[in-house]
């Protein structure tokens, strides 16, 4: 004897909404289209770490996109230090860059892990090693002093899972 199919409830859509217009010009939304995980800013210019969306480049004064990448995973952290950016891409792993004056970037190297992905990165006050959450229930510290050639320094796992935003700026040093 078969079993007989469930019907399917009915699937409702809801509308968007836009977002919230304030009367005080000062205040601006900018919607990505995406989730957005984490912003850095340089100068007049916020680099948003848009999830499946990439990384966005928004002109503040505006509110207006003025670029994007398209990254190798899902872009969950963006950091800043000096004319650096450091890219948490998941699968894509962490990727640096160099910012010009006017916002435009170069890939300055690539740190993977393979079978995992790059959640967060958090980067000395040097510049020379970046504290990575990865995967469910690891830390790495990579020494990043040369971008073209990222190395492993110590890698950390516990029991249990590490949700969200594990770690914060100040951490290392």
């Amino acid at each position: 004897v078969l079993a007989k199919p469930v019907p399917l409830p009915e699937i409702r859509s809801y509308p968007l909404k836009k977002p919230a217009v304030s009367a005080d010009s000062r205040f601006k939304v900018y919607e990505s289209g995406s989730q957005v995980y984490s912003v850095a800013v340089r100068n007049k210019t916020a680099f948003v770490a848009n999830g499946a969306g990439g990384l966005h480049f928004v002109d503040i004064p505006v509110m207006k996109k003025i670029g994007e990448y398209k990254a190798d995973g899902v872009v969950q952290d963006v950091k800043i230090l000096g004319n650096r950016l450091f890219l948490a891409e998941g699968q894509g792993g962490l990727s640096i860059w160099d910012i010009s004056a006017d916002s435009k970037l170069t890939l300055k190297g690539r740190y993977e892990v393979k079978g995992s992905s790059v959640k967060q990165v958090v980067v000395v006050p040097d510049g020379k090693y970046a504290l990575l959450h990865v995967g469910s229930t690891s830390f790495q510290i990579v020494d990043i002093s040369n971008p073209a050639k990222i190395e492993l320094v110590l890698k950390d796992s516990r029991f249990g899972l590490l949700y969200g935003y594990q770690i914060s700026e100040g951490i290392i040093d």
